[in-house]
């Protein structure tokens, strides 16, 4: 997650765990099936996120 990145500025944290890219369950996708998701054309991504806590080096 890049600072003043995309993810960055919608809250995303290092940890958390993407369940859903637009309504598509993406909880038991592969890493490339949830890029694949998030790529696909549409003006809005919408995200189903789990926050997990943050590594203790990182809060």
């Amino acid at each position: 997650i890049l600072p003043n990145g995309s993810a960055s500025r919608t809250n995303l944290r290092i940890g958390d765990r993407i369940l859903k890219v637009n309504n598509r369950d993406v909880s038991q996708a592969t890493h490339l099936e949830a890029v694949e998701a998030l790529l696909q054309p549409t003006n809005e991504v919408v995200l189903l996120v789990h926050h997990d806590p943050q590594p203790l080096g990182l809060k």
